[in-house]
């Protein structure tokens, strides 16, 4: 449809009270009908090894598709957290372009805060996986990074006694070795911020002995810490993650700041590329 019609219908979602303040009726029958619809729509794949051609009619339904999932990602409630968690991590395994992947990402990290338990097992199910495409690889790294030392951790880890911690350390420690520079990196800081959770990593009392399991994770994270390397990057990548604001793409007012392609489509600079 036109641009002008679309303003209006998401202005109109945008101003629908919170579903607290909503008749049962209306969330279910009406706003969650069409969470679903539009989640259905974006776990449809595209030609095998090929994301939607840029300009095309897939590609923008597929865009604006994830805007509305954004600006109704306030009212996925406990009834459907585990449904559109099961579909949207299914939809995120797809070939797509940056673009789309950054509202697709949006989406699932304000879902996760909402719903950390749900939505945070079905990531630490997925980031367990030995089998991850790299583009998949870099946006579950972009959300655990968002939600593990990101302004949004808080939302995620409910404290350092929270089982999550070493089951995201556990799943993470692994891509260390990642073949992809960008997901390599992300891994750093997740593992560097997640090891002093799990372990005391100034105790010294082993004498340096690495027989024991905690001794392992020490090692990993000083020198995660002293590799001048390593602390350069970490850095650029933390800078990163403070400044990430999914609240702002998830707003009415927010979805029509961004900057727009030759097709008129939102064009937000993904993390991939902003990080290079």
């Amino acid at each position: 449809g036109s641009s002008i019609t679309r303003a209006f219908v998401l202005s109109f979602l945008s101003k629908l009270p919170s579903p607290e303040n909503m008749s049962d009726v209306v969330l279910k029958e009406l706003v969650h009908h069409i969470i679903l619809k539009l989640i259905d729509a974006c776990c449809l794949p595209p030609a095998k090894g090929k994301p939607f051609i840029t300009g095309s009619e897939e590609y923008s339904k597929m865009m604006r598709s994830w805007q509305a999932l954004c600006l109704l990602s306030r009212f996925v409630t406990s009834d459907i957290a585990n449904e559109v968690a099961q579909k949207v991590f299914k939809a995120m395994s797809n070939l797509s372009h940056g673009q789309i992947r950054y509202f697709m990402e949006c989406f699932t990290v304000q879902c996760t805060r909402k719903h950390p338990s749900v939505f945070g097992q079905s990531f630490i199910t997925e980031i367990r996986r030995n089998d991850l495409s790299l583009q998949y690889v870099s946006s579950l790294m972009i959300i655990g990074g968002n939600l593990t030392v990101g302004s949004y951790s808080n939302d995620f880890f409910h404290s350092k006694s929270d089982k999550k911690i070493k089951e995201i350390l556990c799943g993470v420690l692994p891509w260390l070795s990642s073949t992809q520079g960008f997901s390599r990196a992300i891994a750093q800081l997740l593992v560097y911020k997640l090891i002093p959770l799990v372990v005391d990593v100034e105790d010294n009392s082993g004498g340096g002995a690495i027989e024991k399991d905690d001794a392992v994770l020490r090692s990993v994270y000083l020198f995660l810490q002293q590799n001048q390397d390593m602390s350069r990057v970490r850095v650029k990548q933390q800078s990163f993650f403070d400044s990430y604001d999914v609240d702002t793409a998830c707003q009415f007012e927010g979805l029509l700041a961004f900057e727009v392609d030759d097709g008129d489509e939102a064009s937000p600079v993904h993390m991939v590329d902003a990080i290079k």
